[in-house]
Formats: C-alpha cells, structure tokens, sequence
C-alpha cells in the first residue's frame, strides 16, 4: 500500500467501499445459497410438495413462506440475481458519500438502467 492510500485510509470520514462491497457481496451470495440449499432439503424431504406456479414475486415469496421448495428455491435465485443491484445501489451511495461525482453520475446510469430493465421484463 504506497503512503498516497495509507493517508487515504486514514481520513476522517474516508470510506473504505471496496470493503463495503466485498461484505455486500459475500452477504448476498451466502444468504442465497443458504435459501437454495433449504429449497432443496425441502424438496429432498417432501418432493410431493413441489408445485411450481409462481406468475410474480410476491407469489413466490408467499410460496416460499408456505414451505413450497420450488418457491424457496425460486426466491434463492432471485437473492442471488439481486446482489448486484445491491452492490451498484450501494456504490450509489458511497460515491455520493465520497463527493465522487463522475462516478456517481455513472452508478446513477446504471442504476436507472437496472430499474428500467426490470419495469421491461415485468410486462
């Protein structure tokens, strides 16, 4: 680490956000994995109870609370998909943290993309 960071790190009021991501990011892909994992013991202990009818989120959501493991599973990868439009909201606001304006005017884009893509993809 060159002197340049060292200082960096030291500021008052510095955010480290590479490691804020890294954490976002292992949070995301464990708690994920953990609902795949439990959709698929469900499934292994009761594989009469998969029906899989989602049509939307929340039916999904409120399968999965039903104990339904397509639905668990289901809900799993939608975390999964998830995480890193967390990690791009969360970039959002560290840059904005940081007065980093270019990039937060490019998180902005991409975020706004992301949001898009997703008003498309419901219709």
């Amino acid at each position: 680490m060159s002197n340049e960071n060292v200082k960096a790190a030291k500021r008052p009021g510095h955010i480290d956000l590479d490691h804020i991501l890294h954490w976002v990011l292992l949070i995301g892909v464990v708690v994920s994995i953990s609902v795949m994992l439990l959709g698929l013991v469900l499934l292994a202990l009761n594989p009469a109870s998969a029906s899989h009818q989602t049509g939307s989120i929340p039916q999904a959501i409120d399968g999965a609370l039903h104990g339904n493991p397509a639905e668990v599973l289901t809900v799993g990868i939608l975390l999964l998909m998830a995480t890193p439009a967390v990690r791009v909201v969360t970039c959002l606001i560290g840059f904005l943290a940081e007065r980093d304006w270019l990039y937060t005017f490019v998180a902005i884009a991409v975020t706004l993309v992301l949001v898009f893509s997703i008003f498309v993809a419901a219709e």
